[in-house]
């Protein structure tokens, strides 16, 4: 354990050989990398190598990300722009942190480096609030010394801890985990990407990514899973990179309201109910989202990752349990950028599969839950949109999306554990619904077509409920209904919701087999259901 001591010379507070293990894992473990590099700086390590190699790393991450391989960040510009002699010593070094890291494992490197980035805080800390203290500013160093404590929380590092195989615990550990998902909303698409849980199917640590055309509804799904999960006293971080910051919240709140904008406004002035009801209602957004409009040109996402970062370290401070965010969602990661690609050396597809590989990682390690949007080519456009093969011209759309009509990049449907497609033709906008189809999930069970009563007016895509009414009349209730196909059915699908709802049936498990679909659509329904009953009480 290092003393304050130690860290007034401005060096690691161990050993050369530990020094290396540490420049080894920092170099090859991206994951430990992304951790360590808040804190720790090229000039701490011994002089020689050691500073030579991190900085290379840090260039290289700076242009075009965490490299894959040593090959690839010796194969760096400013790796070749250096001498001979340079490059050699450069070469020996890493040798060496690879040799060092077989004598130290992870654990006791991230055990050592945690406890010295913390001391490092700790001083800098104390330091600046007695100077200040002294100097009788006393809210100043209040404020300082807080500072220097959420420093301390967010440089113990996690990563590395060995992970426990007891049995017992281990299957509870797993069973709570499956229990302790988030709610996409849709319940048979819950049930479907988390088949063995309780709860929902968004798993902390998994990524979602949600693609359609532009101006089908993108923003609008966000803020309904965003709004559902509210409702479930979840605690959600919400970035956007487009749009007005009043519009997308004002949305939310007719969303969480169940009210259009022209109903807002009259119900606001005329009745002192729906008043109380949108109060209570800001009160929980004020205490379980944090949105953060950022909509500057040229973002890279090393400004969005420290601003996570900074957020999930608040947050971690102000929860009991210690929690961080339990829903990270970003609409949408496309429009960021890396440093690589701004200078022209990384192409537009290699730029999004690291921006959402990121955000993949983060929810990895900070355990919560990422939703993130894309969009699809202009040839997924006129899909959904129905002007190419025999629909053309009616409105029906060509056939659903899938994951290959993605814009540029095929490596963020690999980064993604779940991916559907939004799907809204011409006809879907007349008649109030939306066809989600699921086409990568976690649990493998995809081809799934639901299709849901929406309301894009009160800024809602779906709902597993009734939601609680405000004034009368009720809203309507939303629904689904699925099939197994990529097929695109036409208007009778409307009533095959009203009379099939997504609760379980004895003899189809909750789900209507598609020909039972087709006999609905093309003859007689037999055996009409009542409404679900709804999963959420007011």
């Amino acid at each position: 354990m290092p003393k304050l001591d130690d860290v007034e010379t401005g060096v690691l507070a161990f050993s050369k050989p530990k020094q290396a293990a540490l420049l080894g894992y920092v170099l090859t473990n991206r994951s430990f990398f992304l951790q360590v590099r808040p804190y720790l700086k090229p000039e701490w390590f011994s002089a020689g190598g050691p500073p030579l190699a991190y900085s290379l790393l840090l260039k290289h991450y700076a242009a075009r990300g965490f490299p894959q391989s040593i090959g690839e960040l010796l194969d760096f510009r400013d790796y070749r722009s250096e001498d001979g002699s340079t490059q050699k010593l450069i070469r020996e070094t890493i040798k060496n942190a690879q040799e060092k890291m077989l004598t130290y494992s992870l654990e006791t490197v991230v055990a050592d480096f945690s406890a010295f980035a913390r001391a490092v805080a700790l001083q800098e800390a104390t330091c600046k609030s007695s100077d200040e203290f002294n100097q009788r500013k006393i809210e100043q160093a209040f404020a300082s010394y807080e500072e220097g404590y959420h420093k301390m929380v967010k440089a113990k590092l996690i990563h590395g801890e060995p992970e426990s195989w007891e049995l017992d615990s281990f299957v509870a550990q797993l069973q709570a985990g499956l229990n302790d998902g988030l709610a996409f909303g849709i319940p048979g698409i819950d049930r479907r990407l988390n088949p063995a849980g309780e709860n929902g199917g968004l798993l902390r640590g998994d990524t979602t990514v949600i693609m359609a055309p532009v101006n089908i509804g993108k923003t609008t799904a966000l803020i309904t899973i965003i709004a559902l999960n509210l409702l479930e006293g979840k605690h959600v971080l919400w970035l956007s990179h487009e749009g007005r910051p009043d519009d997308l919240k004002f949305k939310l709140l007719c969303c969480l309201l169940q009210v259009s904008r022209e109903e807002f406004f009259l119900w606001f002035k005329t009745s002192k109910d729906f008043r109380e009801r949108a109060r209570v209602m800001t009160a929980l957004v004020k205490s379980n989202l944090e949105y953060i409009s950022y909509n500057r040109p040229f973002t890279t996402i090393q400004q969005i990752e420290a601003l996570i970062r900074n957020k999930v370290e608040v947050k971690q401070a102000e929860r009991v349990e210690g929690h961080s965010y339990d829903l990270l969602v970003d609409d949408y990661p496309a429009l960021l950028n890396t440093p690589g690609y701004l200078s022209g050396e990384v192409q537009k597809r290699v730029n999004d599969e690291m921006i959402y590989g990121c955000f993949a990682s983060l929810a990895l390690e900070f355990g919560c839950h990422a939703l993130l949007a894309v969009q699809t080519n202009r040839e997924g456009s006129k899909i959904n949109r129905g002007q190419t093969g025999a629909s053309a011209g009616r409105g029906e759309g060509t056939r659903l999306l899938t994951m290959e009509d993605v814009s540029e990049s095929w490596g963020i449907m690999a980064k993604a554990t779940n991916v559907l497609t939004l799907n809204r033709s011409p006809m879907d906008k007349q008649l109030q619904r939306v066809v989600w189809y699921l086409v990568k999930s976690r649990s493998s069970d995809v081809d799934w077509a639901y299709v849901c009563r929406s309301n894009f007016g009160r800024s809602t895509t779906h709902s597993p409920f009734g939601w609680p009414a405000v004034v009368e009349p009720l809203p309507d209730v939303y629904g689904s209904t699925a099939y197994q196909s990529s097929e695109v059915l036409p208007q009778k699908m409307n009533g095959i919701i009203d009379f099939y709802r997504d609760n379980p049936m004895a003899t189809h498990g909750g789900i209507i087999p598609f020909e039972d679909v087709h006999k609905g659509l093309y003859g007689t329904i037999a055996r009409p259901l009542s409404p679900a009953r709804p999963l959420v009480q007011a």
